[in-house]
């Protein structure tokens, strides 16, 4: 990615792990309900989890609005850059779908190209507008801000959108508080499956909401973005799950929690591996 792409655009802030020369840029990451998370790396480095600046993005965005840009090697031709945005499906709400860039329209007909991503702790959004030569970055090291919104205050800046109207606007509500009951307040140990068996978990939800998780033998960690609605608790931490395939990596895994809590109930916790990260899905036994 250095080689082929970062270097010949001249993005000099970014790259796939954090080199010792861009450490000093790395910012921290915050949970929901403001916690600082870990460092973590992903398993599909390359594929995304890019660590970028806004400027280097933005230099991104001129080649993909064909800038040429004076000190940029073209790594694609403009008809491959064409190709790339060009619509092949549609999703659930009729929008176009390149290779991996969604096409939308701003209420005053203004074609975008966009894409967005995110992970625990951050957010990143990136729009260019071919119609008018823009090109539009916002990042997050959280999980609590709009990153559209503030698309959106850019497109209406530039006269490329209206603001929406009263009825449209959406306020942000932040997370409600988590106040656990005395039938929750307590400890809850259970285990997640794996195909090479199971990993235990233990959570103390204490009486102020703090709850704290422990997976097999790794220390105790606070769980983040807490969430309970309708007998249905939340969660995400980082932590190990020891199967073959995943154990031996370098770093934790994000893990997103997902347990039913009924009442009464024996305290035991259930769960499973999925595909693509780890939840516990299932109830404490009444």
């Amino acid at each position: 990615m250095r080689v082929e792409v970062f270097v010949p655009l001249g993005m000099t802030h970014s790259s796939v792990l954090i080199p010792d020369r861009l450490d000093e840029f790395k910012s921290i990451r915050y949970s929901r309900d403001g916690t600082p998370l870990p460092f973590f790396d992903t398993d599909n480095r390359g594929g995304g989890a890019i660590y970028s600046s806004a400027h280097d993005m933005v230099r991104f965005g001129m080649f993909m609005l064909e800038d040429h840009l004076a000190d940029q090697k073209a790594i694609l031709s403009e008809e491959q850059i064409d190709e790339m945005v060009r619509p092949t499906a549609r999703d659930d709400r009729g929008r176009g779908i390149g290779v991996a860039w969604q096409h939308d329209r701003t209420n005053r007909d203004v074609a975008l190209v966009e894409h967005r991503g995110s992970m625990p702790g951050a957010t990143a959004g990136f729009t260019f507008v071919p119609g008018a030569d823009v090109a539009i970055v916002v990042l997050s090291n959280g999980d609590r801000v709009s990153v559209t919104r503030i698309r959106d205050l850019v497109l209406e800046a530039l006269g490329l959108a209206d603001p929406p109207q009263d009825d449209q606007q959406e306020e942000e509500k932040p997370p409600a508080g988590f106040h656990p009951g005395p039938e929750l307040a307590g400890t809850w140990e259970g285990a997640i499956a794996t195909y090479q068996g199971d990993t235990p978990l233990r959570l103390e939800i204490r009486v102020d909401g703090d709850i704290h998780a422990r997976l097999g033998s790794e220390l105790p960690t606070l769980l983040g973005q807490v969430a309970f609605d309708d007998g249905i608790l939340e969660g995400a931490l980082m932590g190990t799950i020891q199967s073959d395939d995943v154990k031996n990596r370098a770093y934790p895994h994000a893990l997103v929690l997902r347990v039913r809590l009924r009442i009464p109930v024996d305290r035991r916790l259930c769960g499973r591996r999925s595909r693509d990260r780890y939840r516990l899905p299932h109830h404490g036994k009444s």
